[in-house]
């Protein structure tokens, strides 16, 4: 079976494999593999969340122009898949960073223009 685990979101289940989880999660290969649970609690996020969690999970990558990443950051989190945590604080650390160099950049020019 590929999809022998059930994500309980907040707007319904979603199927997916207990292997891949388990091989991003410890925690869910704990309570999965070795407490043999096959439906786990994501009543805290969407369905929508919670199937880009997934996506992420089974590509290997995450695709940063999704809406939701403060929910995906939150699960990962939460079930300790640190490659998504990093790459989402990684992602926010840049928007950030490029927000404060044109930031600095808008007022250097309005500074310059003041000064004519």
């Amino acid at each position: 079976q590929s999809n022998n685990v059930t994500l309980d979101s907040a707007d319904g289940p979603v199927q997916a494999s207990a292997i891949v989880l388990s091989l991003n999660s410890p925690v869910i290969k704990e309570q999965v593999l070795h407490g043999e649970k096959t439906n786990l609690d994501f009543q805290g996020y969407s369905e929508e969340s919670v199937r880009l969690f997934l996506q992420a999970c089974y590509q290997g990558r995450l695709d940063m122009e999704k809406e939701n990443m403060a929910h995906i950051h939150k699960i990962s989190h939460t079930y300790q898949v640190y490659w998504i945590t990093e790459a989402v604080l990684n992602d926010y650390r840049n928007r950030v960073k490029r927000c404060a160099e044109t930031t600095t950049v808008r007022k250097l020019h309005c500074f310059v223009q003041r000064s004519r």
